[in-house]
């Protein structure tokens, strides 16, 4: 062939890899291949009708008519590798770095050089031990003919090359797959996977620790300090992931071993089934603290006792006294409603049946509730007759019932006696502070307690200017009697916002804020 003639050829350079990971142009070759490792990769050149040249200890270079010949040579050099390597000791296995490129070369003093061989010197430092790097032109001679997996690896800028070129990577069986992206590498070295176990881990234990350290009634420091003892672990456990890997003589730097002695895949699924365990571990931790536990402690916790506090009929001599009867069930309501241990109905649901022909069944299934406390009042002067009986619907018993016949300025201690009582029958335990609220009067001033009853009777009518002054006034009445009267503060609030709504006086709204 005649010097200095140019020609287009399929170049193939190959070398002996160093450390595993991606290597930069340029980057120092390692020791030359034995004999063993250099006849295997030469007699398969060969058989693809490639053609040897520069053949210089470490570095081999070939040229091939045809890129896909050149493609299938080199991976069928990796392959023979990696059979011969399994036979071998870790500490005597060689990794292969191949680049090929098709581009010019020419033939000077029985040399072969140009940019064909330069750019395949170039991809071959950038392959990976044990893997193979094309450019874009052998990549378009393999794409649809070579039938071998190739994947993009990026542009990357060579030595002595004016311009970056765009590099492939060989994924085939057998063949390493450099990694030019951190997250990739992080993803090899298992570093994700143990960000992810560490913190499912760190969270279980934060669990366990909640649970043991309330019990012995440790002081809060304890468990903050357990809890920054992991957050800080969790750095130092990637890091540490990242620097070592295991393998089958233990732990050792991921960069002394060798891609193809590695097990970082096996680590990997490993890594997986412990992390999918212990994601069950915790999804049946949170369904059990979540609603295993919380429903074992409804079941521990007594139902609520329903009650609905009818309206009192009036027997008095002069409808007049019709406040006075809904004012007292009014009030039974509200005292009853403040037992936590009670469930009551609201007061426009049960006076809803005031004066309508209804059995009792069919309140307490309109109400949703078991029982029901009706009465009546009658008042003559200043004497007042008070009955109260209280039914169950359920087993259709009469629970209790009493007659009060005392004096008027009495009324507040009958309402009292009535809401213990009721209590008492359907509630087995009241707590002590159900207990405070039922004994707690609202007033001791009874002429107060009648103003503010009349007041809320005035509010219970459509509103009117008249019935909200009128209602104004009886709380004002209420308030000088007993400054301490809460319920008249609250009652006089009310009848002022009633009063706005109705007006839009500006006024109202202003008394009602003081």
């Amino acid at each position: 062939m005649p010097a200095g003639r140019h020609r287009i050829t399929t170049v193939l350079a190959l070398c002996k890899g160093g450390a595993p990971g991606m290597a930069e142009p340029g980057e120092p070759e390692s020791l030359e291949c034995n004999e063993l490792g250099r006849e295997i990769f030469e007699q398969l050149i060969a058989e693809h009708d490639g053609r040897c040249f520069d053949t210089q200890g470490q570095s081999t270079a070939a040229e091939f008519g045809s890129a896909i010949d050149a493609v299938h040579c080199a991976v069928a050099i990796q392959r023979a590798m990696l059979k011969k390597n399994k036979k071998l000791p870790l500490e005597e296995r060689e990794m292969l770095r191949i680049g090929l490129h098709l581009g010019d070369v020419t033939d000077i003093d029985g040399r072969v050089a140009g940019e064909g061989v330069d750019v395949a010197i170039g991809l071959r430092a950038l392959a990976v031990p044990g893997g193979i790097c094309l450019s874009g032109s052998v990549f378009e001679q393999v794409k649809l003919r070579g039938h071998v997996g190739v994947e993009h690896a990026g542009d990357r800028k060579l030595p002595d090359h004016p311009d970056p070129i765009s590099v492939y990577q060989v994924v085939e069986p057998g063949v390493e797959k450099g990694y030019l992206s951190l997250w990739a590498e992080l993803k090899r070295r298992n570093v994700v996977r143990v960000g992810v176990a560490y913190a499912v881990v760190g969270w279980l234990l934060i669990q366990v620790a909640d649970v043991i350290l309330s019990t012995f009634h440790a002081p809060p420091w304890v468990m903050q300090g357990f809890i920054a003892l992991i957050i800080l672990g969790f750095p130092i456990a990637l890091v540490l992931a990242w620097i070592y890997e295991l393998t089958p003589m233990g732990l050792k730097r991921s960069d002394d071993v060798l891609r193809q002695a590695s097990i970082s895949w096996l680590t990997g699924r490993r890594l997986d089934g412990a992390i999918i365990s212990l994601l069950v571990v915790a999804v049946i931790f949170l369904v059990y603290e979540n609603y295993v536990s919380k429903g074992l402690a409804e079941l521990g916790k007594a139902a609520p006792v329903s009650v609905a506090v009818l309206a009192f009929e009036n027997q008095s001599t002069t409808p007049d006294n019709e406040y006075f009867a809904d004012g007292l069930a009014d009030e039974l309501l509200s005292a009853l409603g403040r037992i936590r241990e009670l469930k009551v109905a609201s007061r426009t649901a049960s006076f809803y049946f005031k004066g309508k022909e209804v059995d009792l069944d069919t309140i307490a299934s309109k109400l949703m509730v078991d029982n029901v406390l009706s009465g009546s009042v009658r008042r003559d002067g200043e004497r007042v007759r008070v009955t109260a009986v209280l039914d169950n619907t359920v087993s259709d018993n009469l629970l209790w019932s009493e007659t009060y016949d005392r004096n008027l300025e009495d009324i507040l201690d009958i309402q009292s006696d009535i809401a213990r009582a009721v209590a008492a029958a359907i509630v087995p335990v009241l707590s002590p502070e159900s207990e405070q609220r039922i004994n707690k009067a609202p007033t001791e001033n009874t002429e107060a307690y009648q103003f503010y009853l009349r007041g809320r009777d005035y509010l219970r009518q459509p509103p009117e200017q008249t019935t909200l002054g009128s209602a104004i006034e009886l709380f004002d009445r209420a308030i000088r009697l007993d400054r301490r009267f809460a319920q008249a503060y609250a009652g006089l609030c009310d009848a002022y916002i009633g009063a706005y709504d109705f007006a839009r006086d500006p006024k109202s709204f202003e008394n009602a804020e003081a």
